[in-house]
């Protein structure tokens, strides 16, 4: 019962977001359990927890602006600080962090499909 709860929870929340939020583009990010292989056309899942957030895609992958911020700012500072030699600490972090939020965010409803 515990779970039927849940589940009716996450599908209230998405339609909330959907009602409050009809311009925002809807993403569903599938989970790796919720298909084990390519060997038929569908898999079944369940709606998992829903939220507005931003998105970007580099190479395939989706970055998630709350999740993966801080990964990205940290990971420019790693690929690019021999290219500011002069920049203290603090320089160089408002720097990444100014890059990273240049880069082409897409808020959007992000809902979260489960294994059943």
């Amino acid at each position: 019962m515990k779970q039927i709860n849940k589940d009716k929870e996450n599908i209230n929340t998405l339609l909330q977001l959907i009602k409050d939020n009809p311009e925002l583009p809807i993403l569903p990010m599938v989970a790796t359990e919720a298909v084990c292989d390519d060997s038929f056309s569908y898999w079944m899942a369940k709606w998992g927890r829903a939220k507005i957030d931003k998105y970007w895609l580099d190479d395939g992958r989706v970055y998630l602006y709350n999740e993966d911020f801080e990964t990205l700012v940290d990971e420019w500072i790693d690929d690019n600080y021999e290219d500011y030699p002069n920049f203290t600490d603090e320089e160089l972090q408002k720097k990444a962090e100014s890059v990273i939020n240049g880069y082409e965010w897409v808020e959007a409803i992000i809902v979260y499909i489960e294994q059943l």
